[in-house]
């Protein structure tokens, strides 16, 4: 298992990708960090990371 960071602007056009990307890796079985302002925390929490 290997530990993901991941970083993007809190803007749609790059956190979506991202969040698709990360449920993807802990689907797998890797953790993932997401790293980024407090205001995009709903987003990630919604995309079950």
């Amino acid at each position: 298992m290997t530990h993901f960071g991941i970083m993007c602007p809190p803007v749609s056009g790059h956190l979506n990708p991202m969040a698709t990307l990360g449920y993807e890796l802990k689907q797998r079985g890797h953790r993932v960090t997401v790293l980024g302002i407090e205001d995009t925390q709903p987003k990630v929490i919604a995309a079950g990371l």
